[in-house]
């Protein structure tokens, strides 16, 4: 009976250890069950920095006169704000939009392009999101997404997803905005990563997936590996012999 329950006990303790494999690998267990979290939660609002690339669409809502002439143009039109976040149009110079959400980074320019289009209209958005994933996934890398919003699920699907050695517990994201460096841990095992103010990225942020405890035996060296895996197997093998006696 002994030996029984001793084989029975071995057998749990191997299946449990499988189980806590599984649990690493599986993306919001934790946590608050997706019904208690919030439905309405909007992406806040990206700030434009230094650096960014902006699309302009430029229009009047009458038509030119002699002392309002017409826009540049309809269509639009690729900027990039100076490393003093200024965009630098004809006829107006340099405006300061660094720090401006897109809506006031319109307003402003309407208001400076009011002295010479008569009611002028400015469409204005981000022309892709750069971000760079780095650590367990397929692809690292440098990316540039289209649109004028990203969560971290998009980022990382597009960096390749995380590898099976990546820890999803402490996925690390850098954000450096308005002069300051910033940085935040999120845990894709919790489901209240959702209402995290980093789980949309801002341009430029950095996303570093590290890897798990057990990632060292894939990069230990040949006699590490040997003992990580020799001793687990005498140890099985003296509890066998000594059950089967």
């Amino acid at each position: 009976m002994n030996r029984f329950l001793a084989f029975i006990c071995l057998s749990i303790t191997l299946v449990l250890g499988a189980c806590a494999q599984h649990r690493q690998l599986v993306s919001f267990n934790e946590g608050p069950a997706f019904e208690s979290l919030s439905p309405d939660q909007p992406a806040p609002a990206v700030r434009l920095q230094p650096g960014d690339w902006v699309e302009i669409r430029i229009a009047a809502s009458e038509p030119p006169t002699k002392l309002a002439p017409a826009p540049p143009g309809d269509r639009p039109e690729i900027y990039r704000l100076d490393k003093q976040g200024q965009l630098r149009l004809p006829l107006l110079g340099a405006v300061l939009l660094a720090g401006l959400p897109e809506a006031e980074a319109e307003d402003t320019l309407m208001a400076h392009l009011g002295r010479y289009i008569r009611q002028p209209v400015v469409q204005l958005r981000l022309y892709g999101i750069r971000f760079t994933v780095l650590g367990e996934v397929a692809r690292p890398g440098a990316f540039t997404h289209p649109g004028d919003q990203i969560n971290l699920l998009e980022a990382l699907g597009t960096a390749g997803d995380i590898g099976p050695y990546g820890d999803r517990r402490g996925i690390l994201v850098i954000r450096h905005r308005a002069g300051k460096r910033t940085f935040a841990r999120l845990n894709l095992h919790d489901r209240a990563v959702f209402d995290s103010p980093y789980f949309y990225l801002h341009p430029g942020d950095v996303v570093i997936v590290e890897p798990i405890k057990g990632k060292t035996g894939i990069t230990a060296n040949p006699g590490d590996k040997i003992l990580q895996w020799a001793l687990p197997i005498l140890s099985f093998a003296s509890l066998m012999a000594t059950l089967l006696k």
